[in-house]
């Protein structure tokens, strides 16, 4: 599990997204046992991703998994989602 989830932290680090899809079409096929290992894997790797957005262009915080952290551009600085409200590091909503 930890070498799988290196590998698509490498994946991810040198072609994005696309990596990640190389690696799971390739997978694709495996037992159910491998496929929940994969599919843990790739949750794992989900919640490390960080998509940048404008402040204005941000997702709905309502309709956003809790925890979630986003770039922001029009600030330069990272926000996170609280279910309700985008808040910066220190807490404050921004």
């Amino acid at each position: 599990m930890v070498a799988l989830k290196k590998q698509f932290k490498k994946a991810t680090a040198e072609s994005g997204p696309e990596g990640l899809l190389a690696i799971f079409n390739h997978l694709v096929g495996q037992t159910d046992a491998n496929a929940r290992t994969i599919e843990s894997a790739l949750n794992s790797i989900k919640d490390v991703l960080v998509t940048s957005y404008e402040t204005e262009k941000r997702p709905d915080p309502v309709k956003t998994k809790v925890g979630t952290m986003i770039y922001n551009t029009t600030t330069s600085i990272p926000n996170f989602c609280d279910g309700k409200v985008w808040r910066n590091a220190a807490g404050t909503a921004v």
